[in-house]
């Protein structure tokens, strides 16, 4: 049994390190902290932008399992199978869901808003996006510098 919790957490360390990171700054109550600048939206990008990497973390897990010679690497218009990509969209997006109601249920300080639930899906869904067309380079060069012989 806990060789396999062991191999999961090897083959999704990125994507649990993010999501700890995530879970950390959606619940955490930060105080004394400077005011920021006034621009408008900053919530929701910051929020597009963590969950982006997320779904990038999901999808660059998945990429560095891949054999030498998967049909991933012969693609023309992207990496990754559109199911892999609604994977990592579906997985980003259910967290930033579970984030927003432990917010709401869980803490005093913070609360349940849905506008940042569609930025936390806009951010997933850019994020695989972007990572299907670049994680070719990424994994190249992943296996470069860490090629086990």
């Amino acid at each position: 049994m806990f060789e396999n919790v062991k191999k999961f957490i090897s083959r999704h360390i990125f994507s649990i390190l993010c999501f700890i990171a995530i879970s950390y700054l959606s619940l955490a109550k930060f105080e004394n902290v400077p005011a920021t600048p006034m621009i408008p939206y900053l919530d929701k990008i910051v929020h597009m932008l963590m969950y982006g990497g997320f779904s990038f973390t999901i999808l660059f897990d998945k990429a560095r399992h891949y054999k030498d010679n998967h049909p991933a690497d012969k693609q023309k218009s992207g990496y990754f199978g559109v199911n892999t990509l609604w994977y990592a969209i579906l997985m980003s997006t259910t967290v930033g869901i579970a984030m927003e109601f432990a917010q709401y249920y869980f803490t005093t300080y913070r609360g349940f808003e849905t506008e940042d639930i569609l930025a936390d899906f806009f951010g997933a869904l850019a994020g695989a996006y972007v990572s299907s067309y670049i994680m070719k380079f990424i994994i190249k060069i992943w296996k470069k510098i860490f090629r086990k012989s």
